[in-house]
């Protein structure tokens, strides 16, 4: 359900879940459950109540002696904090994360939180460590059969490349299109509407603005359709650079103040800055 979108769903199963774990004293069932709350909280923009349900499922990790899903909680926590501001506070999030894993851990959640660190490195500004933090993710991720922790290290270095290199359009678009077309194969639309926004990125970084704009406008009508609402204002606020630098003014004022609106519900501070 978290993949597919249906955020609503994602929340009631884990509700039950948490609810049948409580009653079990299952405290590694109940940090689970609270983990997909927080998840599908912060892609709803629902920030401060994602954060204390992941903070809730560290604690609930811990106490269970399970390390990976006390990892899993802490790379919750980075994001939420990293989307709030606290770049050093996510970054120590990321780094105990690592530090938490168990010897012969599973290299999948390995790449994917080498590509959180690479996220956090950038917002730092130290880009080299964060192109070799996304060199290191996509390595990993390469070397495993399951793609889907590969789609999202693609995404990420996608990201990272329009951000840092936008001179390398071609292979970021090149990491976006597989991560997109890997997503459309088995139904991840929250992924695919990450994957579409770098791809409408790196079509704009090469100056194809028509392109770009159908780009942009498909991945928002889908973030619309499933409630992405940080998908839309990235959209939105990606989008309103190429009508600016097209000489839409109108259009990049609109879509600017869009995003700020959601920017500032989610008290997303970098964004809205």
């Amino acid at each position: 359900s978290l993949d597919y979108g249906d955020f609503g769903d994602t929340l009631s199963s884990a509700r039950n879940a948490r609810g049948l774990a409580q009653h079990l004293h299952d405290a590694y069932g109940e940090a689970t459950a609270d983990f997909f709350m927080s998840s599908a909280l912060r892609l709803r923009g629902e920030v401060n109540e994602a954060q204390k349900l992941a903070a809730a499922a560290e604690a609930l990790a811990q106490r269970a002696g399970d390390s990976n899903a006390h990892a899993h909680a802490l790379l919750e926590l980075a994001t939420l904090t990293k989307n709030k501001g606290d770049y050093l506070q996510g970054l120590e999030y990321a780094i105990q994360a690592t530090r938490d894993e168990p010897p012969g851990s599973d290299p999948r959640a390995r790449a994917v939180t080498l590509s959180k660190l690479s996220k956090l490195y950038e917002q730092i500004e130290d880009n080299a460590q964060a192109l070799a933090y996304a060199d290191q993710a996509l390595r990993v991720a390469e070397g495993q059969p399951d793609r889907k922790a590969l789609m999202y290290v693609l995404v990420g270095y996608a990201n990272t490349l329009n951000d840092l290199s936008p001179e390398q359009h071609a292979r970021a678009l090149d990491y976006a299109r597989r991560a997109f077309d890997f997503s459309r194969q088995i139904g991840n639309r929250t992924m695919e509407v990450d994957a579409e926004l770098q791809i409408a990125r790196a079509q704009f970084n090469g100056a194809d603005y028509t392109t770009a704009a159908a780009a942009f406008d498909h991945a928002l009508a889908t973030a619309r359709a499933i409630g992405l609402k940080q998908s839309i204002a990235h959209i939105q606020l990606r989008r309103g650079e190429m009508y600016e630098r097209s000489g839409r003014l109108v259009d990049a004022i609109a879509d600017t103040h869009d995003a700020i609106a959601i920017y500032r519900s989610a008290d997303n501070l970098p964004r809205l800055i």
